[in-house]
């Protein structure tokens, strides 16, 4: 992980931006629910022009070992010491992120799946099914409901979580 941190304090210096954010699985493993980082995620917000100039130039001389499924001019990909990058160009609204260290923000966990949800990738489902379970697996759920109601939660998922009538 430390290679990792040191790629993204690299490029909070090279990547001007007026807000620099760690985003997606890095962002869940400093916060503790991801053991697993395959890329690096940033967001750029309103980053400043030479920044542009110098994504573009990144994304050819060093392409990502993922390629460009979903093009956009809003993404760009490359790799740095054989880490993969995706970053992101964001030129709304500034949200509220946590701080991380030397300037560094990450994204918040209800950001981040809101992000994952609007994909609708599969993938994304199955890393939020394995998120939800380091804060209470299916198993000590169920436990709960039934040690405290007398339910289990196949009563929630039947009723697409509807609370329990009395």
């Amino acid at each position: 992980m430390n290679k990792k941190l040191e790629v993204l304090s690299h490029y909070k210096t090279v990547l001007k931006a007026e807000q620099y954010v760690i985003a997606g699985s890095m962002a869940m493993a400093l916060m503790g629910f991801e053991h697993k980082v395959t890329d690096l995620d940033i967001l750029l917000y309103h980053p400043e022009q030479e920044t542009l100039e110098i994504l573009k130039a990144l994304e050819i001389a060093h392409p990502s070992s993922k390629g460009k499924l979903y093009p956009s001019k809003d993404l760009f990909k490359f790799s740095h010491d054989g880490e993969d990058l995706d970053v992101f160009i964001i030129n709304g609204r500034v949200k509220t992120h946590l701080h991380f260290a030397d300037g560094i923000d990450i994204s918040p966990v209800e950001n981040i799946v809101a992000a994952k949800l609007s994909y609708n990738r599969p993938k994304d489902y199955f890393q939020l099914q394995r998120w939800s379970n380091v804060l209470m697996t299916d198993e000590a759920f169920d436990k709960f409901l039934s040690e405290r109601i007398g339910k289990s939660s196949s009563i929630y998922q039947s009723n697409k979580f509807a609370p329990i009538k009395k």
